[in-house]
């Protein structure tokens, strides 16, 4: 009698919450789960759960690319207005919701910033009386083109905006998990239409081994 191998590659269908699952496994162990229902669940609650952490990974990483790239369009927009001369530029995507959570940061107003600019240098106190009225205009216009600016572009403090990036945040991974789920369903339904020739070839090659096995006892 040959003997089959041990290793040989099958593919089961189990069935769990209602969908049938199909897994290709050893044939040994294709056994014990079509016969076990508690192995046969343990299983697939297994092979989901690395599944759905290999996808979380993902989703990480994707939100965590997104808001990196969100920063850095803020900050350069934040320093293109610093700066004098500058021409007028449309603000990034969710620049209301960024100045909301980093508009307080070190490196986005530095604390030194209006003290350097309110104490020149004073050589002597002639010279303070004559530049003391061109140095205060100076500061004073660049003061008020910054403040200006801010004020028409910083919203006023609206937790309900940052809970809206949240939100879009959230329907995107939901949009992808669908998605995956939706693809998960097709192979799903694909490999069932072959369950049952399976099944009846599996049942056929058990027969076999017990009636090798009877007739060699």
């Amino acid at each position: 009698m040959e003997k089959e191998s041990a290793e040989e590659l099958v593919e089961i269908s189990l069935n769990y919450k209602g969908l049938d699952l199909t897994f290709i496994v050893p044939l040994v162990e294709a056994e014990i789960l079509l016969n076990d229902d508690e192995a046969a669940a343990n299983y697939v609650e297994k092979m989901l759960k690395r599944d759905d952490v290999q996808e979380r990974s993902g989703r990480r990483e994707k939100c965590r690319q997104k808001f990196a790239n969100l920063q850095r369009s803020y900050m350069n927009f934040v320093q293109n207005m610093k700066k004098t001369g500058s021409g007028k530029r449309d603000p990034p995507p969710f620049f209301n919701e960024l100045q909301e959570i980093l508009g307080d940061k070190d490196k986005v107003n530095p604390p030194y910033l209006e003290d350097s600019l309110s104490e020149p240098t004073i050589e002597s106190e002639s010279s303070s009386s004559s530049c003391e009225i061109p140095i205060n205009s100076r500061q004073k216009e660049i003061r008020n083109r910054f403040s200006s600016t801010i004020t028409s572009l910083r919203p006023t403090p609206n937790s309900n905006k940052i809970l809206e990036l949240l939100k879009n945040q959230h329907e995107e991974i939901q949009k992808d998990k669908r998605q995956y789920m939706n693809l998960l369903q097709t192979a799903i339904n694909t490999q069932n239409e072959q369950r049952e020739r399976f099944l009846n070839l599996f049942e056929r090659n058990l027969k076999k081994r017990r009636h090798s096995s009877s007739s060699s006892e």
